[in-house]
């Protein structure tokens, strides 16, 4: 996740807990989407940071926060006279005011899934 405050910086962040969703047969496929929220100043370890949200057929099915794993400060006065200084240079090269964000997700993720056919839901009724 990028922080605004900085040009440079950014911070790794991880989901809090196993996730599991359960999952309809017929109802389509399922989409990922990862929300981050953008941080002016510091991020502390541990603090909330955005979210992974899992849909099917437009319906969450599953959701996980991400949380910062690094504690990061604020830029201190001359940090910020001197970011303040490359962002006006860098301006009028078209820089980038600060990092971006970059979502790399890991090759396994604690996700468990039970599917649920027709059956099962007529049982449950």
């Amino acid at each position: 996740m990028a922080l605004t405050s900085w040009i440079d910086k950014t911070v790794p962040v991880a989901a809090v807990s196993p996730v599991t969703a359960n999952i309809f047969d017929y109802a389509g496929g399922i989409e990922q989407e990862v929300r981050l929220v953008d941080k002016e100043g510091s991020v502390m370890q541990g603090e909330e940071v955005g979210s992974i949200i899992w849909t099917q057929n437009g319906e969450v099915i599953a959701e996980v926060e991400l949380v910062s794993t690094q504690t990061v400060a604020a830029p201190d006065f001359w940090e910020g006279i001197v970011i303040w200084w490359q962002r006006f240079i860098g301006g009028f090269f078209g820089d980038e005011p600060h990092a971006t964000s970059k979502t790399t997700l890991p090759q396994s993720f604690d996700l468990k899934i039970n599917y649920l056919s027709v059956t099962d839901l007529a049982e449950a009724a």
